[in-house]
């Protein structure tokens, strides 16, 4: 009969019926309940029955009845694609609560094989590896579902995630597992199996089994729980607070700039967008676009917006520091002409105050229209959806060796919406890599974080062992087609949708023998973007900017000065920019690198501030109270990363530009190496490692500073 310790709040999910309960000594655990045993932390729980142990208490589960013929979610994880589009919510309900509770037990089994006196590093990962990869291609599909249509009762859902985030932890969590992975009869594991070693033991510390017991007890037991209130609290303010705030507009001269798709957002009904009157919130995408375009300046507002390191790329504070420093005082100097120039580019237009943030975005929109002739919804006509990933296939094709086939579904293969499409990946030998799922267009039922905003679902990971191959799902709100008209982005949107497909690359072209070194599974967080983030400097490339492009009705490609307009606009105010990203990510590292007790956050900030930014902050300003990011977010100690994957990016793009571009063959030579080195990599090997073989030296801001226009020029005299 199978065993599975109680984790966390398993009783209180659906799909998990226990018929009794027993415990394995003559007593029972002190104030434990059942119902205390449902209420209980993870973090309580486990501190209890270690407390306790002589009085282990061990629930007899009753698994949910579902398998691969009636649940679509439990379908094999080998090469065929989920049938998604029979998912109902009791499907996604009991086939997670299955698999997550399946994935406990062979935990279990694990530990009892441990136990039992099994050394060899190796066996024991293959014996997780299935029931992993099932529970990551379940939970995935899961979120997907939750994404994309709005069948899922929310309270429900988010206590399940929670639950399955605790069971795919619990990995990390056996003091005996603990005692074989830093004993001596594991110091001889080599290959990817090291680095799945050395992940062990990096989580197994950082969860405190270093400490001597008393203190483990204490962290686990005390701060970790009073951590996890605080953040619950926090997090239930600023929620609440964002939603609570609304404004009301009814003048329709002060929207008649709004973009179509900010207006549908926005409008009480979304299908008469031009019809007031229209809501203000603080969802992300409306407060940024309602800043860009708003023509009342009473109406923009400001919005709520060491261990650390051993889990990144930089690897410690000194190295984040460092590329802070080095960018900081050229990005500031950039700042002050840009904003210098952007007062008296306002006072060219009658406006007779001092600029202040809140008017940053708005102006700079009209300074771009000045200066290079560029107006975001006037560009769409150039970047019909079909043209734009047409050109983006082709691109993936002759550099990345993977190619997107376009598959007609059958029966139970059928996707959730019609809108969706399949796409069969295979290299450029006819090898078979993968799948892809796209669901392009906005809908009532699906998630929304703006046009110019999408996802990545890595919906099954490759592994050698397990023997799945790789399925994702690209997400994003782009405006339908209709009217004759196909789909037409922004810049933005074109910007992002080549973000999305760099995350598809890597997770369909690294393919290892286990599961966490295939993909972008275990890849270091702050070089997590590296290829998302390379792949949308393919539009800094005049040539492939020219080929994206092309009218909807006319053909015709953008003009060599279009092209050029259109690149420089992209870096207009860069130095603004990056200057606030800088600020940011200081704050982040110093308040928690450094004795906080000696300087409040709030001194913090009124240090930093001048350092950085040119314009006084705001007397309602609440940062960093709204910097969620850092506060309960998950990027402590790490709001750096997004600089950090931005500065990889530009440094391995900047091969391509001193190869030369009249050089074809160097220029593919430079793309071979990247697909080798860095696509296929993965997480087998860290990513200071990797970039050293890619471009043979570390990486520094350089060629970031001249993407952003911020230093010098490319080594490269060719033109593209």
């Amino acid at each position: 009969m199978l065993l599975v310790r109680v984790r966390g709040c398993l009783l209180r999910n659906p799909g998990f019926q226990f018929r009794s309960y027993s415990v394995l000594q003559s007593q029972r655990l002190p104030c434990l309940s059942i119902r205390q045993n449902i209420l209980c932390s993870e973090q309580t729980w486990r501190t209890q029955t270690r407390t306790n142990t002589q009085h282990r208490v061990i629930l007899l589960p009753e698994l949910p009845p579902d398998t691969g013929e009636t649940n679509p979610l439990l379908k094999t994880i080998k090469n065929e694609l989920p049938a998604l589009g029979s998912v109902s919510e009791a499907n996604c309900y009991y086939g997670l609560g299955k698999a997550l509770m399946t994935y406990e037990s062979t935990v279990c089994r694990m530990e009892e094989q441990v136990k039992a006196g099994e050394k060899d590093w190796e066996k024991l990962l293959r014996g997780l590896e299935e029931s992993r990869v099932e529970l990551e291609s379940v939970w995935n599909s899961v979120n997907l579902i939750n994404i994309v249509t709005d069948s899922l009762d929310m309270d429900r859902f988010t206590s399940l995630n929670k639950r399955a985030e605790r069971a795919f932890l619990s990995r990390y969590d056996s003091r005996d597992i603990y005692n074989l992975i830093t004993s001596e009869d594991v110091k001889n594991v080599e290959g990817e199996e090291k680095i799945l070693l050395q992940r062990y033991q990096l989580e197994y510390k950082n969860q405190g089994y270093e400490l001597p017991e008393k203190k483990y007890l204490e962290l686990n037991s005390n701060w970790m729980k009073r951590l996890s209130e605080a953040q619950r609290d926090h997090r239930f303010k600023i929620t609440t607070s964002t939603q609570r705030f609304r404004h009301i507009i009814r003048d329709p001269t002060i929207v008649r700039e709004f973009p179509v798709d900010l207006l549908r957002a926005m409008a009480a009904d979304s299908s008469q967008p031009a019809r007031g009157p229209w809501s203000v919130t603080l969802h992300p995408y409306v407060h940024r676009k309602f800043m860009e375009y708003c023509p009342e300046r009473r109406l923009r507002y400001r919005t709520y917006a060491d261990m650390s390191m051993a889990t990144k790329m930089a690897g410690k504070v000194e190295n984040v520091t460092s590329m802070i420093a080095s960018m900081a005082p050229r990005a500031k100097t950039a700042q002050e002409i840009e904003l210098a120039a952007l007062q008296e580019y306002a006072e060219t237009r009658g406006f007779e105050d001092s600029i202040k943030e809140f008017d940053v975005e708005f102006f700079k929109r009209k300074q771009i229209r000045t200066l290079f002739n560029i107006e975001e919804e006037a560009m769409r006509e150039f970047f019909p959806l079909p043209h734009v990933l047409e050109t983006i296939f082709i691109l993936l094709k002759e550099h990345y060796n993977l190619v997107f086939t376009l598959v007609k579904p059958q029966g139970a293969e059928k996707p959730w919406s019609e809108e969706v499409s399949i796409y069969r990946v295979t290299d450029n030998q006819g090898n078979f890599k993968g799948h892809c799922y796209l669901d392009p267009y906005i809908r009532d039922d699906k998630g929304y974080q703006g046009g110019d905003r999408g996802w990545y679902v890595p919906l099954r990971t490759s592994s050698g062992v397990a023997g799945s191959t790789p399925v994702g799902c690209i997400v994003m709100a782009l405006g339908a087609p209709g009217y004759g008209k196909p789909s037409l982005l922004s810049f933005n949107e074109v910007e992002e949708l080549l973000r999305q497909i760099g995350k598809s690359l890597v997770h369909l072209s690294a393919t290892k023998k286990w599961a966490e070194t295939s993909g972008r599974t275990g890849v270091e967080w702050d070089a997590l973007n590296l290829v998302p983030e390379l792949m949308t400097h393919w539009l800094s490339v005049p040539s492939f900017l020219t080929s994206v492009s092309k009218h909807w009705s006319t053909g015709e490609e953008l003009s060599p000065v279009q092209v050029e307009n259109q690149i420089q606009a992209k870096k207009h105010m860069s130095g603004y920019a990056t200057s606030h990203e800088l600020f940011k990510a200081a704050f982040d590292i110093s308040f928690y690198s450094e004795d906080f007790e000696n300087e409040q956050y709030q001194a913090l900030v009124d240090r930093l501030t001048p350092q950085y930014l040119v314009l006084a902050r705001e007397r309602e300003d609440c940062f960093p109270l709204y910097f969620e990011d850092i506060l309960t977010g998950n990027l402590a100690a790490g709001y750096y990363s997004h600089l950090w994957s931005r500065m990889l990016a530009a440094d391995v793009f900047s091969a391509y530009w001193e190869s030369g571009w009249e050089d074809k063959e160097a220029i593919s030579k430079v793309s071979r190496r990247i697909t080798r080195t860095l696509l296929s990599a993965g997480s087998s090997a860290p990513m200071v490692e990797i970039f050293r073989e890619l471009r043979g030296r570390d990486p520094n801001p350089e060629a970031l500073m001249i993407s952003l226009g911020l230093s010098g020029s490319r080594k490269s005299a060719n033109k593209s």
